[in-house]
């Protein structure tokens, strides 16, 4: 299925939706979720156009390939849940809502800037363009490597239960800093600002 340039697709159903089979979805258009029902793509999803989840979530559980936008307003939510993905340069992810990567993997060449949480469960993602997370940053599974062009990044909350967090990047943490599993790893430093109460129950330390 292709949703062409200056098309728009309307993903509003009156209960949790799967999309599969054999095929792919290509969004060159608009595609839009507007309801709290969950939506899941089962089938390669590439987007150059504009995707906007005002409302529950939408999970993408397959790979793509992406130059468009990706926007989450407050209170919706974005999966990538399995597949290998790549955000390509022009690719965007933004909004005021959150962000959880899954399963798969994932690679993201340019802007990812939210305003919620970002969740790293088990899903291997390279953050190589500019990142921004108002919410807090878990990573309790899989890897996440920070490799951006700041070479600095402020997370104003960070837990690290589970997989690894690494990467060039140096990391300064501003809010609450908890270390209950996992590994963290990397050419960069981790510092915590004045006032920050970091709590370590892990013994990888």
């Amino acid at each position: 299925f292709t949703n062409k340039a200056g098309a728009t697709f309307n993903a509003q159903p009156g209960a949790s939706t799967s999309i599969s089979g054999t095929g792919s979805f290509t969004n060159q258009g608009t595609f839009t979720k507007t309801v709290a029902p969950t939506v899941t793509i089962s089938q390669p999803f590439s987007n150059s156009g504009t995707v906007t989840v005002s409302a529950g979530t939408l999970s993408l559980n397959a790979g793509g390939t992406d130059s468009g936008a990706y926007s989450v307003g407050t209170g919706a939510t974005l999966q990538f849940t399995s597949g290998t993905r790549t955000l390509n340069t022009g690719a965007s992810v933004s909004g005021a809502g959150s962000v959880v990567f899954g399963g798969g993997t994932v690679t993201l060449n340019d802007s990812y800037n939210v305003g919620g949480t970002t969740t790293l469960s088990g899903a291997t993602v390279g953050f190589n363009g500019s990142f921004a997370s108002g919410g807090a940053v878990t990573v309790s599974g899989g890897s996440a490597s920070f490799d951006t062009p700041a070479a600095s990044l402020t997370f104003p909350n960070l837990t690290v239960s589970a997989g690894t967090l690494t990467g060039s990047d140096d990391f300064i943490v501003s809010g609450a800093w908890t270390w209950s599993g996992g590994a963290i790893t990397g050419s960069g430093t981790l510092t915590t600002n004045a006032g920050v109460v970091t709590t370590l129950n892990s013994s990888n330390a």
